[in-house]
C-alpha cells in the first residue's frame, strides 16, 4: 500500500512540478499528462482486485524516461522527469500483503448450492 501512496504522491507533484520548475511547454505537457495518469493508476491499484493495474504505471514511467530524448527537455526539468519516472517504474513492482480474499467468482455459488 505503501508503494501506491507514494505513487499518487508522485502524479501529483507532476501535476505542480511545471509550476514550481518554470518548465518549458513541452515538459509540462508531458507532466501534466503523466501526472493523471499516475494518480489515476495509483488509485485504482490500492484495491486487491484491481492491483494488477499497477504495471499500467511502468508504461507511464517510460513514457517520462523517453520524454526528454524527444522533446529536447534539459537541466532541471529533466532530472525531475527521469527521476520521477524510475520511481514510477520501480514502485509498479511491490505487491504488498492482501488484506482480504474475494468469494471466488461463480465457482463459490454453485458449490454452495450443491
Amino acid at each position: 500500500m505503501w508503494a501506491r501512496v507514494i505513487t499518487i504522491a508522485l502524479g501529483i507533484w507532476l501535476m505542480v512540478a511545471p509550476v514550481v520548475l518554470s518548465s518549458t511547454s513541452v515538459t509540462g505537457v508531458c507532466e501534466r499528462t503523466a501526472g493523471p495518469v499516475a494518480i489515476f493508476v495509483g488509485v485504482l491499484s490500492l484495491r486487491a482486485v484491481t492491483r494488477p493495474l499497477r504495471a499500467i504505471n511502468v508504461l507511464t514511467g517510460m513514457f517520462l524516461l523517453i520524454a526528454p530524448w524527444v522533446g529536447s527537455i534539459t537541466g532541471a526539468q529533466q532530472v525531475n522527469v527521469e527521476l520521477v519516472g524510475w520511481a514510477l517504474i520501480v514502485l509498479s513492482f511491490p505487491r504488498g500483503p492482501l488484506g482480504q480474499r474475494m468469494g471466488g467468482g461463480w465457482s463459490a455459488i454453485f458449490q454452495q448450492v450443491v
